[in-house]
């Protein structure tokens, strides 16, 4: 019964597209233009708006659009519907735009036999939007062979496909997210979901707020039967954001908090960090939330997961937000609440785990992250991590290595075994070399079972150590009335 500790089943429709499109540099029509793109070709599960069962009941969901769930009062996404969503709330002006004009070529191609070639404009919205509602149908379907192929292409170039199925999974629903992760990491039980609140970094509206995003999420949850549990997000640039996790965690089916460093904020000490542009909220109301958010878990050993590369979603590439995940930064947050139960996401980077890598000038401080993370780890008693997203894990020879690596931190010893405090975590569905996601739990447990030293630990590694550091005990106690009798038998297998 092993456990993924770092995996996320949120689409399109959950991140500030907008926003993310302009901090890359996008003009702001565009932006906004990209943005209901991709919400009018997502799936909406609308079974996550009503009580229901799932995960394994009516057989496996696949594509950009979901079959039907199956279960008492649910319905299966509708994506004519999301289209007809997108069709409609497209703005006037966009009809005559050039970007319209490279759409009405690439229509062409692909329905050459019915396409209306001249300029929308001139057809009135009505008619404009019903030939668009054409075109999307036939993208979604050309869409999803498309990028299924790509992705399933072994001769690909290395990263296309990849991305071609990073694309996929955002326009796809929850369910088919879960489900695909299941198929691939067989001896897996239990999934955490790691939520994100991304709209005041980026001054952008999600398409589901956030309230309504926890909704769907903890319906997720409560349909898989308790083999999803999910980690509520922490902004502390959102006004009310402890009280929004407080309230969540007192009695409900979230067991833990993600802290992401990279959208403009650290732990402590708030006025060095590498913050959100055009924000207002000050240094030391940063810090102020922070300390709040960190009593309230120490008390109630909420474990806390952190981001820990200086890569991820950065709010500010230009500006570096994510040197903010140095793990350095938690040193006097751990000496002030010295129980936090803490994960470092992905051990610090893949730097010196994977290759033989000196430091770089442009490096942020102190990075590879590597030794800091094991320090910590090693100091103190309730401090984790996991290596998410390795994407050298699926190459032999770099694999061996680090699992020589992982052995020799081990050895190094400390005042808490390191042995105790490595977790599997797979941060699906972040972009992967062509079909890699379907090797990646395999290319884990195949290199520490191959590695002599690291043999005896699988069972800490994939199980033990993820059930020290979430707690389920004291998630069942604390949610007890909001779990079903399922949920509760399921998570019960985990406690020690």
């Amino acid at each position: 019964m092993h456990i993924d500790v770092h995996a996320h089943f949120f689409n399109a429709r959950y991140i500030p597209l907008s926003g993310v499109a302009r901090s890359r540099g996008a003009p702001r029509f565009l932006a906004r233009f990209l943005a209901w793109v991709l919400i009018g070709l997502t799936s909406d599960d609308r079974s996550l708006e009503t009580r229901g069962s799932w995960f394994r009941r009516t057989g496996t969901h696949r594509g950009l659009a979901v079959a039907s769930s199956g279960g008492a009062g649910e319905a299966g996404s509708d994506p004519a519907a999301a289209i007809g969503w997108f069709a409609d709330n497209v703005p006037e002006e966009a009809f005559a735009s050039e970007c319209f004009r490279e759409v009405r070529e690439e229509a062409a191609r692909l329905r050459a036999e019915r396409v209306v070639c001249a300029p929308l404009e001139t057809l009135g919205a009505a008619a404009a939007r019903d030939w668009l509602r054409g075109y999307l149908k036939d993208v979604h379907a050309s869409g999803e062979r498309v990028l299924l192929e790509a992705e399933h292409a072994e001769g690909a170039a290395a990263g296309i496909g990849g991305f071609l199925a990073f694309v996929r999974h955002l326009l796809g629903s929850e369910k088919a997210l879960a489900e695909e992760l299941r198929d691939s990491s067989p001896g897996v039980s239990l999934f955490v979901h790691l939520m994100m609140d991304m709209d005041h970094p980026y001054g952008d509206t999600s398409h589901y707020s956030y309230p309504h995003a926890i909704r769907r999420i903890r319906e997720l949850c409560r349909q898989s039967g308790g083999c999803i549990v999910a980690f509520v997000a922490f902004d502390p640039y959102r006004p009310e954001c402890n009280e929004v996790v407080e309230d969540v965690l007192q009695d409900d089916v979230f067991i833990g908090i993600k802290f992401y460093p990279p959208s403009g904020y650290r732990p402590d000490r708030n006025e060095e960090a590498r913050r959100a542009p055009g924000r207002s909220v000050s240094a030391s109301e940063l810090d102020r939330r922070c300390r709040r958010l960190f009593s309230f878990c120490n008390s109630r050993q909420i474990p806390i997961m952190t981001h820990c590369t200086p890569g991820g979603m950065q709010v500010s590439p230009s500006a570096m937000t994510g040197w903010n995940s140095n793990p350095d930064h938690w040193r006097e947050t751990l000496d002030r609440f010295p129980d936090l139960r803490l994960c470092f996401g992905h051990a610090g980077g893949s730097g010196r785990w994977f290759d033989e890598r000196a430091a770089e000038a442009t490096d942020p401080p102190g990075y590879p992250w590597a030794d800091a993370v094991v320090d910590l780890c090693s100091r103190y008693e309730n401090v984790y991590t996991d290596f998410g997203h390795a994407i050298e894990m699926l190459d032999a020879g770099r694999a061996s290595r680090f699992a020589n690596e992982l052995a020799a931190a081990i050895r190094r010893g400390g005042e808490f075994a390191f042995h105790k405090k490595v977790m599997y975590g797979s941060d699906f569905p972040m972009p992967m070399p062509s079909g890699g996601w379907r090797k990646y739990y395999a290319a884990f447990l195949n290199a520490i079972r191959s590695n002599v030293e690291l043999r005896e630990h699988e069972e800490a590694i994939f199980s033990q150590n993820a059930a020290d550091y979430l707690r389920p005990d004291l998630f069942l106690s604390r949610a007890a009335s909001g779990l079903s009798d399922e949920e509760r038998r399921m998570i019960q297998r985990f406690v020690g």
